[in-house]
């Protein structure tokens, strides 16, 4: 679009800034001798961003929001936790738009501003990479041992605590499940290593930490359901994945995973931290094979429905124009 990107990242910055006060300074310094056109914001980062955008005041500098997610931090009750959120708040009512990855959040988002606010919400749904899709119809007929698959960060929104508990239940079924993602919690991780000892489950768990692209695709071809567990999600972008590797899915009513799985139909959508519903979803699944071709014959075809990264980039380049010529 020929327009210059400086990036600032809170890993990156000089130790002496790393800070949040200081991180502000920072990117105040950088704004100060730049004079940016736009100002890109993650939105969870709430104090540094909070002090800049009351310094850009005198400037008028648009500022978009980005949200990933954002249900999970109402439910936070310590004080620092609250200060916190209602500064992500005065981000938001700041920004000149506000850039969403799913209706689910775009509505979180709304609960949060009062409706005469004059900020613009966009919904971006993220993208997938079409060209691994499954070329080839899943065969679960006669099937012996069983391979889930989840992906995403160790921390406790993703409910893995939960699926241990239903997996427990399953000791009459033959399966290994792949627990697949960064280890962002370690004491989280270290409380299902203890769980999974507990229940007798070593050989059947498994963590592989993050894992290349290529070798991920791989995996997923190896696996016959994929599991989403989730307490909080914004979109579940995982699941665009696993609907192009045919692969049926059972994913907890959270964020935007009803507006990617169709329940009974690519996949079982199930309540939250229901360690039992999980169970009789896999069983389900597991005892009825013309079930589960089903579910994978639909998630090959609902594959061509979602965003690719063009498309999501696309929208994001006309988003930037806009407010960039305003």
């Amino acid at each position: 679009m020929g327009i210059d990107v400086i990036i600032i990242s809170v890993h990156d910055l000089p130790a002496i800034f790393r800070c949040k006060f200081l991180s502000f300074l920072y990117a105040f310094a950088v704004f100060l001798l730049n004079k940016p056109d736009l100002i890109i914001q993650v939105s969870d980062t709430a104090l540094r961003y909070a002090l800049l955008n009351i310094a850009l005041t005198a400037w008028h500098t648009p500022v978009v929001q980005i949200v990933h997610h954002f249900d999970h931090v109402t439910h936070q009750c310590d004080l620092q936790q609250q200060i916190n959120f209602l500064l992500i708040k005065f981000n938001l009512r700041k920004a000149a738009w506000i850039i969403v990855n799913s209706r689910n959040t775009k509505e979180q988002v709304l609960q949060q501003l009062i409706s005469n606010y004059k900020t613009k919400i966009e919904i971006v749904y993220p993208g997938i990479d079409r060209s691994r899709k499954l070329s080839t119809e899943r065969n679960y007929k006669q099937k012996k041992k069983w391979n889930f698959i989840c992906v995403g960060s160790i921390i406790e929104r993703k409910g893995y605590h939960i699926l241990i508990e239903a997996l427990a239940q399953l000791k009459d079924i033959s399966f290994t499940c792949h627990i697949v993602g960064i280890i962002e919690n370690k004491t989280y991780y270290q409380n299902l290593i203890k769980t999974i000892n507990k229940r007798n489950l070593n050989e059947s768990i498994m963590f592989t930490g993050f894992i290349p692209e290529g070798d991920l695709h791989a995996l997923y071809r190896t696996s016959d359901i994929f599991i989403l567990p989730s307490l909080h999600e914004g979109y579940g972008i995982v699941l665009g994945d696993a609907l192009c590797q045919g692969l049926p899915i059972i994913a907890t009513d959270v964020g935007g995973v009803s507006e990617i799985i169709v329940d009974n139909h690519t996949g079982l959508i199930i309540t939250p931290g229901k360690a039992d519903e999980l169970a009789d979803a896999l069983r389900k699944i597991v005892g009825n094979s013309r079930l589960a071709e089903a579910l994978s014959r639909n998630a090959l075809d609902q594959c061509e429905c979602v965003y690719t990264w063009d498309t999501m980039k696309d929208r994001v380049k006309r988003l930037f124009r806009e407010l960039i010529v305003a």
